[in-house]
């Protein structure tokens, strides 16, 4: 399974330096590993890929993926992780 900074590579997130963007998301993988509950109090896993189990192009997915990381990302800690129910997708584990 492909680390979170990899996965922002292959749904085209990456909007700061590759560099830049592992510190972040290893601060935030970190982060959620130790359960401090007094934050995180739900999560939610979700994706835009293939809507209604559809399989979709490679492109369409990425778009409607980009187009759910920011509207998420306004209000919402938002993970890239893949999860898998039938087949496996991009998601984004998106904390409270």
């Amino acid at each position: 399974m492909a680390n979170s900074v990899e996965l922002m590579g292959r749904m085209g997130l990456m909007e700061k330096s590759r560099s830049e963007k592992k510190k972040d998301v290893k601060r935030i993988e970190n982060f959620f590993k130790k359960g401090n509950n007094n934050v995180v109090k739900c999560f939610a896993v979700l994706t835009a890929e293939n809507p209604n189990s559809t399989k979709q192009k490679t492109r369409l997915n990425q778009k409607n993926n980009r187009e759910l990381f920011d509207a998420l990302k306004m209000q919402y800690t938002t993970i890239p992780t893949q999860g898998k129910f039938g087949n496996v997708e991009n998601s984004f584990v998106v904390m409270n």
